[in-house]
């Protein structure tokens, strides 16, 4: 998920990823970085491709 800084993304991690039955969460990820599977990632990086 990405959305800007301040969006409250780190306050929802945790409801959301157990809605989406994610088994954890991974705090500003950035897209250089191996994705964890099964995790709910989080970010505020908006272009990927920067």
């Amino acid at each position: 998920m990405s959305l800007p800084q301040g969006a409250g993304k780190t306050i929802l991690a945790d409801a959301l990823a157990d809605r989406l039955g994610c088994t954890s969460v991974v705090d500003d990820w950035d897209h250089r970085m191996l994705l964890t599977p099964g995790a709910l990632h989080l970010t505020n990086i908006l272009d990927l491709e920067a």
